[in-house]
């Protein structure tokens, strides 16, 4: 990331991709989001955590959801 450019929150280094496997999907997916809030590019995201374009893309978009209490789902009632 450009000097210049300042993250919102954080910084990459704090997500540490040796770690990384040993967590259950949906933080895996978390800190994989959290890299994209950080500013990266979707292509630095995942060289930093050493992921194939669709290892990235796999965990990014189609990994569970990141939280679900019981009885929760998707839709959205329109009455």
């Amino acid at each position: 990331m450009p000097a210049s450019t300042v993250a919102p929150f954080g910084r990459p280094g704090s997500v540490d991709a040796s770690r990384m496997a040993a967590l259950p999907a949906a933080m895996q997916r978390e800190g994989a989001l959290m890299l994209l809030d950080m500013g990266l590019s979707e292509t630095s995201a995942r060289r930093h955590l050493g992921l194939s374009a669709s290892a990235f893309d796999r965990l990014v978009n189609v990994a569970p959801p990141l939280f679900r209490r019981g009885g929760e789902t998707d839709a959205v009632s329109l009455s």
